[in-house]
């Protein structure tokens, strides 16, 4: 049985207390106020010096041995954010995004909460890293997301790490794109009736109703029309789910994405931050290879000059209309009955890091602007020549197959 871990508060006080740690201090004479530095670990000029706080605490809370576990800071830095996010504290000043000096202010409120230590392993989060986790913002999710996903793709050094990871590849890039989760919205008439994200590695199935033996494939069923308060929409809503099964498939390749219709629905697809009837589109044939909706060459093709400020967005995002001809001039998009909106994130995420880097564009609508820790910093060279990379790696490799993976 290990040493019981620590509370965060005291704790913290302690560390505040001795001064030790660089950048971490109390700001005001009733030391109620402190500052800690938040800088991003893919930052040109990050040292060990800028974690050592959340180093400190994973030792302290037995979630990092010295010289036996890899070191992780994104995952410090997020169990420390994780500790201090509890009553009796809070973010008074967020620095994070200033280039010179990214740090945030947090605030003791009231007397301190003692608590009950409880005991904690090595490799595992105690219930404090866990507590009000539901009410994280946006922007923390953001960030825990960008923090896992750069580390990953290690596209530029970590803090001088014991064991250098490899810089990423074209290979890292593809299989990045195979493993995309996918954020899907579906609307009734130009009314938002649902959004999910969804992990799909055998692919995404959109059906009418949901299917109790999916096998390999991730499942989104579409709702059922009674939350709408007009009737007769309702009832041909009511027709599309049932004329869809068994499916609309959507699936990624190393290089594309595909869609197959499988039921007697037709489907008509657009793709752009909002569908246009001057934006691609086409239909969705049932043939067993589907028909390809995007190629990851026509995002790298997009993103090359739009890092080089000289280009539009890279248009992404996937529209699906079921059951009605579109695009329609006479019939906005607002007004079909069933609109599927699917935005393929790891794509979403390389966007927002290429635009936080220094890329900008006036089209730029469906960029999240709330992103957290700023990446500045982050040379657009390496990016850039990571995806010129991977589109010569794509020239000289056979194509994918197409077909649906064989798991569904």
């Amino acid at each position: 049985m290990g040493a019981p871990k620590p509370l965060i508060v005291p704790w913290l006080r302690d560390q505040l207390d001795r001064g030790l740690l660089d950048g971490v201090a109390w700001t005001d004479a009733t030391r109620t106020r402190f500052r800690v530095p938040w800088k991003h670990g893919l930052r040109q000029d990050a040292h060990d010096e800028d974690f050592r706080l959340f180093e400190a605490w994973a030792v302290a809370s037995g979630a990092y041995r010295p010289n036996i576990d890899q070191r992780t800071p994104s995952i410090w830095k997020r169990n420390f954010r994780s500790a201090l996010n509890r009553k009796g504290l809070r973010v008074v000043q967020d620095h994070s995004r200033d280039a010179q000096d990214p740090h945030k202010i947090y605030e003791f409120l009231g007397s301190e909460d003692n608590g009950t230590a409880v005991n904690s392993s090595a490799n595992s989060s105690g219930p404090e890293e866990l507590q009000d986790a539901t009410g994280w913002s946006q922007d923390t999710i953001q960030e825990d997301i960008l923090d896992e996903f750069l580390g990953n793709l290690a596209l530029s050094p970590a803090p001088v790490p014991r064991e250098t990871a490899p810089p990423a590849d074209a290979h890292q890039v593809a299989q990045l794109f195979v493993e995309t989760e996918f954020e899907v919205t579906v609307f009734y008439r130009g009314t938002q009736v649902a959004q999910e994200r969804l992990r799909a590695p055998g692919g995404l199935q959109v059906v009418g109703r949901r299917d109790q033996n999916p096998g390999a494939v991730t499942e989104l069923a579409l709702p059922d029309p009674g939350v709408l308060s007009d009737r007769k929409v309702a009832g041909y809503v009511q027709r599309v789910r049932d004329s869809l099964v068994p499916g609309l498939h959507l699936w990624a390749t190393p290089t594309e994405l595909r869609a197959r219709r499988r039921g007697h629905c037709h489907v008509y697809w657009g793709r752009g931050v909002l569908p246009q009837e001057d934006h691609p589109h086409g239909v969705v044939t049932k043939e067993d290879g589907g028909s390809c909706l995007y190629h990851i060459n026509e995002f790298v093709q997009d993103m090359i000059p739009f890092l080089n400020g000289g280009g539009r967005s890279p248009q992404y995002t996937l529209w699906f209309c079921l059951g009605e001809v579109w695009p329609n001039r006479d019939l906005p998009w607002n007004k079909k009955l069933v609109m599927v909106k699917v935005v393929p994130l790891s794509l979403q995420l390389l966007h927002n890091i290429g635009r936080d880097a220094g890329a900008s564009s006036l089209d730029d609508r469906e960029v999240d602007l709330r992103i957290s820790d700023s990446l500045g910093s982050l040379p657009l060279p390496d990016l850039i020549t990571l995806l010129q990379d991977f589109c010569e790696s794509m020239e000289t490799e056979s194509p994918a197959d197409p077909r649906v993976p064989a798991s569904q």
